[in-house]
């Protein structure tokens, strides 16, 4: 049995692109989803979440984001 440990990360977004940057940097398994987009099709996704910002928010500031990190050591 592996020993491990749970944490979380928390970002803070304002804009939809600092969103879109995140979930590209956080995991390669994002960008293998959408490497065979348009650029349209990226703009269109980097709008949306921009939307949803906007919405979650209130339009009043930056909303955070908590993103499990399950980290995992083993020996063999």
């Amino acid at each position: 049995m592996s020993p491990s440990t749970t944490n979380q990360e928390r970002i803070s977004v304002r804009r939809g692109q600092q969103l879109w940057g995140w979930a590209l940097g956080s995991n390669p398994l994002t960008n293998m989803l959408v490497v065979d987009l348009t650029d349209r099709q990226r703009e269109d996704i980097v709008q949306v979440l921009g939307g949803m910002v906007f919405e979650r928010s209130g339009g009043i500031g930056p909303i955070a984001f908590t993103a499990r990190l399950n980290i995992g050591v083993t020996t063999n």
